[in-house]
């Protein structure tokens, strides 16, 4: 057993010098270039956190087109709400085959003229008539009121706009 461990520790000395390129008196064989020591490397620096993500701001409301009727004696809706850029449109409806319940034709057709006149001096009033549109786009937060000028405050409306 003692042989053993002896002939194992033979063979692990010469195994080193063999790995270490022999012996020799350094003349010959392949000389080595020294290597140059590597420059530490720079530790990195944290980066920035990224900002968050702003959300996308809301779209702008697109305008709306509200209408109002012109019928015989009212605006039909009476009051409507809008926002600042949205148009309202009049419509002439106020010919019709029935009978006026108000009087101002009789039976049969009907056509009396309206118009849309501001009570304060906001805007052009319209054209006093029994067909056709009149459109205003509200540009300012208010409330506007409005009545017919042949019959008065008894045919009124208004536009709130937000």
């Amino acid at each position: 057993m003692r042989t053993r461990a002896m002939l194992s520790l033979a063979l692990f000395a010469a195994g080193g010098a063999l790995g270490c390129g022999g012996g020799g008196d350094g003349a010959g064989g392949t000389p080595t270039t020294p290597t140059t020591p590597s420059t530490p490397s720079t530790p990195s620096t944290p980066s920035t956190p990224a900002a968050p993500a702003t959300p996308a701001a809301p779209a702008a409301p697109t305008a709306a087109l509200v209408d109002v009727a012109v019928t015989n004696n009212s605006f039909s809706p009476a009051a409507v709400t809008v926002h600042v850029g949205d148009t309202v449109r009049w419509t002439w409806a106020a010919c019709s085959s029935e009978p006026d319940p108000y009087g101002y034709g009789g039976g049969g057709q009907s056509c009396t003229d309206h118009n849309v006149t501001w009570d304060a001096p906001a805007a052009t009033p319209s054209a006093t008539q029994s067909q056709g549109t009149y459109s205003r786009t509200f540009d300012a937060a208010g409330t506007w009121t409005y009545h017919c000028v042949v019959h008065g405050m008894a045919m009124s409306g208004s536009v709130v706009v937000q």
